[in-house]
């Protein structure tokens, strides 16, 4: 366990110092991200819906909004597929994004690591479009009866007519609260790094989602993650 939560807290180092060492310039936004989400399911299938509001700016001004479903396949105790597709309203166009996400779950006593490896089109209202391929690791403690403790790390590539190149990375912590089988709170903390072409841009973001699980009566244990 301890060599699993080392590998974890690396990765997450690693992609914090690679991307302030490419950095030109320095600069902070501070964001907020405010997550609703209802899943429900059985057997090997789990679906989902989940409304997300952005706020940036120091958090004076709305950067979007979108709705997201999701439905996952469970084969195994291990893997995961997660066909999805995302709505997205920003204050200047509309959005729109199928993606594919595979997931494999190390599982343990009290823990579990996700490894995410998802593919996304975006297709926007202005007529451009690009592809990413992204890569996200979680790690998921149970701390108590009522607390889950997460770290986070990813990072994604985008290949468009525009931009073809590293877009940028994310890494924080969070924490859940377990009111019942249902309701879940889930505050966290995430630093992010924008590649905007010429230099990166760094965020702060604190997240505040409400999950309510309608049925839990899987085959599999779902893998936990959330959505950037």
């Amino acid at each position: 366990m301890k060599k699993v939560l080392f590998l974890v807290l690396v990765n997450l180092s690693l992609v914090t110092h690679l991307t302030l060492a490419q950095e030109t310039e320095s600069n902070w936004d501070n964001q907020a991200y405010l997550i609703n989400k209802v899943a429900w399911g059985k057997n090997q299938w789990r679906f989902s819906g989940e409304l997300q509001t952005r706020f940036q700016n120091d958090l004076t001004q709305l950067q979007q909004w979108h709705l997201e479903a999701a439905a996952t396949y469970m084969p195994s105790d291990n893997w995961e597929v997660v066909p999805d597709f995302r709505f997205t309203v920003t204050p200047t166009r509309v959005e729109y994004r199928p993606g594919l996400g595979v997931i494999y779950k190390n599982l343990f006593t009290k823990s579990q690591l996700v490894h995410q490896i998802k593919w996304q089109y975006d297709q926007e209202s202005t007529g451009y479009s690009s592809h990413g391929l992204r890569y996200a690791l979680f790690y998921n403690y149970l701390l108590s009866e009522k607390f889950l403790g997460s770290a986070i790390a990813g990072a994604i590539f985008e290949f468009g007519e525009q931009f073809s190149d590293f877009l940028g990375v994310r890494a924080g912590f969070s924490v859940a609260y377990i009111f019942d089988e249902t309701n879940t709170l889930n505050l966290g903390y995430f630093y992010g790094a924008i590649n905007n072409g010429e230099s990166y841009e760094n965020i702060g973001i604190i997240t505040l989602g409400f999950i309510i699980n309608l049925q839990k009566k899987f085959d599999h244990l779902p893998a936990k993650y959330i959505s950037f």
